[in-house]
């Protein structure tokens, strides 16, 4: 499941992740694959590229969501991958 306005969904079923990437350097709607710096004042609703301040911020849950296990049998796989950003400058 994941949280109403957070960037993670379910796909398939029973995978859930994020179609792009949770990073104040990308920018939202674009692909991880092509992550780059972002040009804009905030790349999120609230108007700030802050989102990972801990569970006192409002926004705490974005990129999070939750899953239930069910038997005695647990295989979790979760991982992560981020663009290389290059300085131009």
């Amino acid at each position: 499941y994941g949280f109403k306005d957070s960037s993670v969904i379910v796909h398939n079923g029973n995978t859930l992740y994020s179609d792009k990437a949770n990073d104040s350097g990308s920018k939202i709607g674009d692909s991880w694959e092509t992550t780059y710096q972002a040009d804009v004042t905030s790349n999120y609703p609230w108007g700030t590229n802050d989102w990972d301040k801990g569970l006192a911020d409002p926004h705490a849950y974005y990129g999070a969501g939750v899953f239930k296990v069910n038997g005695s049998n647990l295989n979790i796989t979760y991982g992560t991958r981020r663009a290389v950003f290059v300085n131009p400058g």
